[in-house]
């Protein structure tokens, strides 16, 4: 399945925590809904949540601690900036990540005003349940958390989403079931099958490196930009001047040929573009596939190439967020092709070449 327009994984406004923490919670003293938390945030809750503890965490901050069947959700703030990893770390929890991302909210004058990161993990206990992770951090202190088993989770974000609020707002607001039980579903696959996603950030200073769970694509960036969603199959960066989101991914031919997969991007990429969109034709080789578009998200170049050695995937690379014409254009390409590294081959090779045509 492609990504959305976007992003793989939908970004919501909260962060972290988890079950490992109970046995730190002093009991609560107010059991029934609204809480107020010491930065003068008010939860509030309803069936069938209720409020196990609240309090100070060793090592974490403040948060309230609420209970729905083997669900815990946790919302509060950390006593320090942290990361989603820092937050797993904390609480004891070595968890698998599945997929995760940032954003940022910017003003009218383009200075960020909040960033939230999120992750979601699979864990396995000593019985071999499997458990899921969403941990959601805004500005690096306010924290939410929920810990479920997966079997459960999609339908347990959207009790939160239902009968939980911060401050009037639906905690974990943003989140889709459909993106989640996707992400949680590769999620059980790859715990069986002993594959996963690797995220990591290189030396300070250098940037960073993913590769997907199959093992097909690595890539590596340099410092400045950003990682705006990754999942099993792909990742999206953003550059520094946020002028171009990539959307690198690995995806099964499940049969298809060259000319039948680029027809399906371009079939997709047709009805997401919006009614105004144009584009260009297709190229298709032995190897791949090129085409352009431009429209609702911007000119999006679009190439499809081989795998080192698996017949049955191939790598899609497109741009989305890019609006620039021309030259302009061209210098965000040269940027990409200079900074990034799929395979230590530069993506979107030849593509300079559609981009007057798109707007044809």
């Amino acid at each position: 399945m492609k990504s959305s327009r976007r992003s793989f994984v939908a970004v919501a406004g909260v962060s972290a925590l988890g079950m490992a923490s109970l046995r730190t919670l002093s009991v609560a003293a107010q059991s029934e809904s609204p809480y107020t938390l010491g930065d003068g945030s008010v939860l509030t809750w309803s069936d069938p949540w209720t409020l196990r503890e609240s309090g100070m965490v060793d090592g974490l901050g403040e948060f309230a601690m609420l209970i729905s069947g083997q669900a815990t959700l946790a919302v509060g703030n950390l006593s320090a900036p942290m990361t989603t990893d820092n937050a797993l770390n904390a609480m004891g929890i070595v968890a698998t990540p599945v997929s995760g991302g940032e954003s940022q909210t910017v003003d009218a004058n383009g200075t960020v005003v909040s960033e939230v990161e999120h992750s979601l993990s699979v864990w396995k206990d000593d019985l071999d349940q499997v458990f899921s992770v969403l941990i959601q951090i805004t500005d690096g202190v306010k924290a939410t958390s929920l810990f479920a088993p997966v079997e459960e989770f999609a339908p347990t974000v959207e009790s939160v989403q239902a009968a939980v609020a911060l401050n009037g707002v639906p905690v974990l607001d943003g989140f889709g079931r459909d993106d989640i039980q996707t992400d949680l579903d590769a999620g059980v696959t790859m715990l069986a099958s002993g594959q996963e996603p690797t995220v990591a950030d290189a030396q300070a200073g250098s940037g960073g490196e993913y590769t997907d769970g199959s093992g097909n694509m690595h890539v590596t960036w340099p410092e400045g930009w950003t990682i705006i969603s990754f999942n099993l199959d792909g990742i999206e960066l953003q550059n520094p001047e946020q002028t171009v989101i990539l959307n690198m991914q690995v995806s099964a031919f499940d049969g298809l040929g060259w000319e039948e997969v680029a027809q399906e991007y371009m079939d997709w990429l047709a009805g997401d573009q919006g009614p105004d969109a144009t584009m260009t034709s297709h190229i298709v080789t032995p190897t791949g596939f090129s085409f352009a578009t431009d429209g609702e998200f911007g000119l999006r170049l679009v190439q499809g190439v081989a795998t080192a050695d698996d017949l049955d995937h191939y790598i899609s690379v497109f741009t989305s967020d890019m609006f620039a014409e021309g030259a302009d254009a061209v210098a965000i390409l040269e940027q990409i092709q200079a900074d990034i590294r799929i395979n230590d081959e530069a993506p979107l090779q030849g593509m300079d070449a559609f981009i007057d045509m798109s707007g044809s």
